[in-house]
């Protein structure tokens, strides 16, 4: 499987500095990510309004692992970038491309925030470590299933999810 480095540059190959901090990935045959490297800088290329919108979902996925890297998890909780490539694209796949707003794209707007919070506004000086990493975690996956119908939607029209949900908060249970 072969998947285009975005023009933003990837690993970096030949940068000098680079050249110690890089980690290969190498993951199962199949893995999206087979074959690339990550050094944190793609993460580092992240901002307030980054449009992940005309991107790829492979992209995305490459760089939510970079997110991981340029924060220092994989090094501080001795990770395995395989395995965290092959969680990103899992939890990729469980967010449905039918739903135009909760939608993978979102999923991952919602990481870039908990990313640039956690690196910007130095939460690392308020929570430790692991709370740090379940916040990132937690962003991406936090609208894993979502319908795209809102809650009263759901209630009005006697959904499942609401009728186990005793009509309160459906999507959010």
């Amino acid at each position: 499987l072969v998947l285009e480095v975005p023009e933003s540059g990837w690993d970096r190959e030949g940068d000098s500095d680079a050249s110690e901090e890089v980690k290969d990935c190498v993951c199962e045959v199949g893995c999206v990510l087979e074959g690339f490297k990550f050094c944190g800088r793609l993460a580092d290329k992240l901002f307030w309004g980054f449009d992940c919108n005309s991107l790829s979902h492979e992209t995305l996925q490459r760089y939510a692992v970079d997110m991981f890297v340029s924060l220092g998890y994989v090094e501080a909780f001795n990770m395995d970038l395989c395995r965290i490539a092959n969680f990103v694209r899992s939890v990729s796949l469980l967010y449905s491309d039918q739903c135009a707003y909760h939608n993978f794209c979102h999923g991952f707007h919602n990481m870039l925030a908990a990313y640039l919070i956690i690196k910007e506004a130095d939460l690392a000086s308020f929570l430790q470590p692991t709370e740090c990493l379940a916040f990132l975690i937690a962003s991406l996956c936090m609208n894993v299933g979502h319908s795209g119908f809102t809650n009263e939607f759901l209630v009005a029209t006697g959904h499942s999810c609401a009728t186990t949900y005793n009509d309160q908060m459906c999507q959010e249970n």
